[in-house]
């Protein structure tokens, strides 16, 4: 893990000349009492992309009470951002994962796992890692979280991709809510699963009642890219009496389908 020193700070906006080049939701999740947090992408005209947060009260009006106006944009890095997935705590902080730049190699922009907490007022988190973020980076150019999991009151998942070097795996990092890895999931705290195929990207993710994950995305082989699924114990290893050795994948028939790898749902008995 990553932690570099901040470069900026949050960047409310609220300034009537502020013109924003685009706004993409992402992720959104509600509260016991209907509040509605949505985080995304957002950048102004010539900058980098952001954070994108905002908080909507129960009746669809921004929270006016939460960080200036109900919105704001945050820079992790200097660079590009892109705020992918939310997780809500017990403790009513939000966590945003994504993505963060972090220079170009060659030519290629180069990302890492990025996370941020916040209070419920929209106001950082400087506990979870030492500022109120934290960038992992699995080591070689492009990584990026799709999807937050809680595991249980001490830790949570961070579900995505990372580069091996040649192409994509799905990438899985464990962490503690001060934003530290988990270094008894798999001895550094993440695992990289290869599909032996082409680019393999996790976008979502499951625990079942006996604390295995059941990751579901795509793997690609050639210009065809098919439903995988993974299964991994709770240190990080293959459950390898689950499809073919821990792996399955399966190519929908006839073409054409529309799929959607956002939600995966597990039967109640699992």
């Amino acid at each position: 893990m990553i932690r570099r020193p901040p470069r900026s700070t949050p960047k409310p906006s609220s300034a009537a000349s502020d013109v924003y080049k685009r706004q993409v939701p992402q992720s959104l999740d509600v509260t016991k009492d209907c509040a509605i947090y949505v985080t995304g992408t957002t950048s102004k005209m010539h900058d980098p992309t952001d954070y994108l947060f905002l908080k909507f009260t129960s009746d669809g009006k921004l929270d006016n009470a939460f960080s200036d106006n109900g919105h704001m944009m945050f820079d992790i890095d200097a660079g590009i951002d892109e705020g992918n997935q939310i997780l809500l705590t017990d403790d009513n902080k939000i966590i945003i994962g994504g993505r963060s730049n972090h220079g170009v190699d060659i030519g290629t922009v180069l990302f890492d796992y990025s996370l941020a907490k916040f209070n419920d007022k929209g106001v950082l988190d400087k506990s979870f890692g030492g500022e109120g973020k934290v960038i992992t980076d699995f080591g070689y150019r492009d990584d990026a979280i799709n999807k937050l999991i809680p595991n249980n009151e001490k830790t949570f998942y961070a579900i995505g991709r990372a580069s091996n070097g040649k192409d994509d795996d799905f990438a899985v990092a464990r962490y503690d809510f001060d934003g530290n890895l988990d270094y008894s999931f798999n001895n550094i705290g993440r695992v990289w699963i290869d599909f032996g195929m082409s680019d393999d990207v996790a976008y979502t993710a499951k625990k079942t009642k006996q604390g295995d994950i059941i990751i579901g995305g795509s793997s690609n082989s050639g210009a065809t890219p098919k439903v995988a699924f993974a299964k991994i114990k709770s240190d990080g290893s293959l459950d390898t009496s689950f499809g073919d050795n821990g792996l399955k994948v399966w190519k929908f028939s006839p073409p054409g389908l529309a799929v959607s790898y956002t939600h995966l749902t597990l039967p109640t008995k699992a």
